[in-house]
């Protein structure tokens, strides 16, 4: 079975889970590549680094704020999170889609995040209006 890692990935503790007939009927994120069970964002510089990632279904992002100042994270569909200077904070997503978030303080700062489903590509609409 093949696992790859994303650059910067490697350098960060990254929990593989592995499930038996996995090599068939798996989806394929944007690059041909299967969708991993976990992903990580570096928020740095005001802007969210890995700004766009990929995870399977049940699986979960970990953005850690690597600034001083506070970033609340808020999603298409109401959730936020707040991040102080320091902090990180795991989300699970449960269902396929793109799922489109910010900083509710700093405009500038968007991300998404797709998640495919076991045997179907994610929908490539990103939900809500950020």
């Amino acid at each position: 079975m093949r696992h790859g890692y994303r650059a910067g990935v490697a350098a960060l503790s990254v929990s593989v889970v592995l499930l038996s007939g996995c090599d068939t009927g798996t989806a394929a994120n944007t690059n041909g590549q299967p969708f991993e069970m976990s992903a990580q964002v570096s928020v740095q510089g005001f802007a969210f680094r890995q700004d766009n990632v990929s995870v399977a279904v049940g699986g979960e992002v970990t953005w850690t704020n690597e600034d001083a100042p506070p970033h609340p994270l808020r999603f298409e569909d109401g959730r936020t999170f707040s991040l102080a200077g320091g902090d990180s904070v795991t989300v699970s997503f449960d269902e396929p889609g793109v799922f489109a978030y910010r900083c509710a303080v700093h405009q500038g700062m968007r991300g998404t995040v797709t998640v495919g489903a076991s045997n179907t590509s994610a929908d490539s609409t990103p939900r809500g209006g950020y």
